[in-house]
């Protein structure tokens, strides 16, 4: 078959496989329950969807993408391994690397899914709460900035930590740490140039005359983290397709 078509075969299996997963739907149910309930209470007193929805969202679900961008990465790679499937993907007349990013490109289309979910959610728990509408482009864009580009980077790069240690619990551990080492020094490391250019600026509120979204610096460090997971995936991908 040609690259294309296992790529999408693949996706569309990894995909089907993460969003029928009891695990992936109770957590994304929870996580949009807590989504909803921090939305309407910030926006009890009014305000702008726009504002309010990206807020709550970068407040309430960051965490909790990156621990399933952490656990899903590891379980992409595992899943292999544990199903005993890997000796099967080797002998198909394919290409490895392009049923490992047929797989990668699955998870990505999941948690595109989960994306959509919980910024529908707060938008709709902000308007129900008495917000102004959202302004729907500027959402979109925001979502996309500071939600999703960072929640795909942070699934690459724990892949390739899983690749690199090769030890599902260790990899899950050296994820989970370095999330919390970085947490913890963020203040301290603001004014390191590089790790300014990874920083996702706070959502700030509309201005009356002009958008006060800072966008500009939202897009930039959101491509910085792309452009980071997608260094790390080439990085590694010699070494995941390299034949058992």
């Amino acid at each position: 078959p040609r690259v294309s078509t296992t790529i999408v075969v693949l996706a569309r299996h990894t995909a089907r496989w993460m969003l029928r997963d009891a695990g992936w739907r109770v957590l994304a149910a929870l996580g949009a329950l807590n989504v909803a309930v921090q939305a309407w209470r910030a926006a009890r007193g009014g305000g702008d969807a726009t504002v309010l929805a990206l807020d709550t969202l970068v407040v309430h679900a960051r965490l909790f993408l990156i621990l399933l961008a952490t656990i899903y990465a590891g379980e992409l790679l595992w899943r292999e391994e544990e199903q005993r499937s890997a000796p099967l993907l080797d002998a198909l007349p394919v290409r490895r690397w392009a049923t490992t990013v047929g797989g990668l490109a699955g998870v990505i289309a999941a948690q595109l899914v989960l994306v959509a979910l919980l910024a529908s959610v707060a938008a709709m728990a902000t308007v129900a709460a008495g917000a102004r509408s959202p302004n729907a482009g500027a959402f979109a864009v925001g979502v996309a900035a500071w939600i999703a580009a960072p929640f795909v980077a942070w699934m690459l790069l724990s892949w390739a930590v899983h690749v690199v240690v090769r030890h599902k619990v260790a990899a899950h551990f050296a994820c989970i740490a370095a999330w919390v080492v970085a947490i913890t020094v963020h203040d301290a490391m603001r004014d390191v140039a590089l790790w300014r250019a990874f920083t996702l600026p706070p959502i700030v509120p509309l201005d009356a005359v002009r958008d006060a979204l800072p966008f500009h610096r939202a897009v930039r460090a959101a491509g910085a983290w792309l452009a980071a997971g997608i260094v790390a995936l080439l990085l590694v991908l010699p070494r995941a397709t390299r034949r058992r």
